[in-house]
């Protein structure tokens, strides 16, 4: 698959925020799971 510099940056703009965002809440949801 073909990706435009500039999609990769759209790609990044979007995708990071919402990983930086749902990190805490997963760590969250991983740690009672792992008890």
């Amino acid at each position: 698959m073909f990706v435009t510099d500039t999609q990769r940056s759209v790609f990044k703009q979007h995708i990071r925020p919402f990983l930086i965002q749902h990190e805490p809440s997963k760590k969250r949801l991983l740690i009672p799971q792992m008890h």
